[in-house]
């Protein structure tokens, strides 16, 4: 279920409107007479589990509500996983009521309780799966590792992420590995696979491409400490 919470400007008279959804629904409104269109000046989304917990919120400062969108500016979320808490700001944002997904737009950031920070243009959040996905330029910080790219998807939960196209490795050291993609990163089994075309250029070993590698990394000395090259291996020095 979620709550909608705001000082509202409607039309024809000032009020406040509140909405409550479960998870087996679409959102019902409380007060069936009020304008649809409304500037909200402070709001407050909060999704909630199905025994009452919190699960997560949305806040900002300004609003219009176009049902079934909520469309927000300076928008500040978080979910409140056991796991792995994930906390999201925007410029600007349409959440959905029916599909309880967040569109973002303007320095979207993203910053994980595991120490993970994600930096895109756009993004897809969606709350309820704890999920983030783009079609954007992105890039993730994560584990002593710079990851770069074009469209992808992040599970926080899951400690896992994919990064479609145009993929740029690199670690405190210098070492850097590129590939045309895609690029599939388990934090939990700190180790990052890369597709297609990849290149790796190391200050001491020189350049060597591949057409796939997985890279094994250490996050306390925060490089890539192991390389497996598969196919098509070859050297330059």
């Amino acid at each position: 279920m979620f709550t909608f919470i705001g000082c509202s400007k409607v039309n024809s008279e000032d009020t406040n409107k509140s909405y409550r959804e479960d998870n087996n629904g679409p959102a019902t409104e409380e007060n069936e007479n009020m304008d649809l269109k409304q500037e909200v000046q402070n709001f407050k989304l909060e999704g909630f589990s199905k025994t009452g917990d919190s699960q997560w919120s949305v806040k900002g400062q300004f609003a219009n509500i176009l049902d079934p969108d909520v469309v927000l500016k300076s928008l500040q979320g978080k979910s409140t996983s056991k796991q792995v808490q994930v906390s999201i700001s925007a410029e600007r944002g349409i959440y959905n009521k029916n599909t309880r997904c967040a569109e973002l737009k303007g320095n979207v950031v993203a910053v994980l309780s595991d120490g993970g920070r994600i930096y895109m243009d756009t993004a897809l959040w969606n709350a309820t799966e704890e999920t983030i996905s783009t079609e954007s330029p992105v890039r993730i910080e994560h584990s002593g590792i710079v990851l770069e790219g074009v469209g992808g998807l992040v599970k926080p939960q899951k400690e896992w992420a994919v990064i479609n196209q145009h993929i740029r490795m690199c670690d405190q050291n210098s070492r850097i590995i590129t590939c045309d993609g895609p690029l599939e990163v388990d934090y939990k089994n700190k180790q990052a696979t890369l597709n297609n075309n990849v290149v790796i250029i190391d200050p001491e070993q020189g350049k060597m491409s591949s057409d796939k590698v997985i890279a094994y990394f250490d996050p306390e000395k925060k490089e890539i400490d192991r390389i497996e090259w598969i196919g098509n291996v070859k050297a330059e020095y």
